[in-house]
């Protein structure tokens, strides 16, 4: 997903609604939003 952020935002958040104890998903979800200047 290298520059594409907002598609890695969303099969981010359709991971945890799989996983949603799953560490690495949200690690990689909060360093996504710190990325696009979100939290």
């Amino acid at each position: 997903f290298e520059g594409r952020y907002e598609d890695a935002l969303k099969s981010y958040d359709k991971a945890l609604q799989l996983q949603p104890n799953n560490p690495t998903v949200w690690i990689n979800r909060a360093i996504t939003l710190r990325r696009l200047q979100r939290s």
